[in-house]
């Protein structure tokens, strides 16, 4: 969805919406590294996890909301990359709430959680689209409305919300435990 996105919406080639794209994972595989050390040198872990939702809401409703340059969309997207990483972080402060015997446990439950979230994201984006908006098709190609588009992706968004909320009703914090 995001290259016909940057393209229909935002003016972009081809080659730019599919730059615009790989940056998000580009960056979000660079700095996972980074995301990990923040997170194992803060005192409390819940608050990079709100950080990086909100920094993402943020980013999201400019990018829907306002007519982007080119390297604008590339910082946007660059940013949304360092953002996502916070899944690193919830890996590791899963693994710090759970006894030692069971980390692989957890480790593999949190992921597989986090894949079924990702799944449910991308099937309730194409679905919105699908079941609620005529596409158009010009070239050959189908072309959505920027309302689509933003309708689908707000997904995202009420995603994020979600998680900002539940990290701040939520107050039990996870401290760093040096492992011995």
């Amino acid at each position: 969805w995001g290259v016909s996105y940057f393209q229909q919406i935002h003016g972009l080639t081809k080659a730019e919406a599919s730059f615009a794209t790989t940056l998000i994972f580009v960056f979000f595989g660079l700095s996972t590294p980074i995301m990990g050390y923040i997170n194992d040198h803060l005192k409390h872990r819940s608050m990079l996890l709100t950080i990086c939702a909100f920094a993402m809401i943020i980013l999201y409703m400019l990018l829907f909301s306002l007519k982007l340059s080119v390297s604008s969309i590339y910082l946007i997207a660059t940013m949304l990359g360092l953002f996502s990483s916070y899944q690193v972080a919830v890996v590791s402060n899963a693994c710090q709430l759970s006894s030692s015997h069971l980390v692989a446990l957890t480790t593999a439950m949190v992921n597989m959680l986090m894949m079924i979230f990702g799944s449910l994201f991308h099937a309730s984006i194409g679905s919105i689209i699908n079941e609620f908006f005529e596409p158009e098709l010009v070239g050959g190609q189908f072309i959505y409305s920027a309302q689509a588009y933003h309708s689908a992706f707000s997904v995202i968004i009420i995603g994020l919300a979600i998680g900002v909320v539940a990290s701040l009703i939520v107050r039990r914090e996870i401290r760093f435990i040096p492992q011995k």
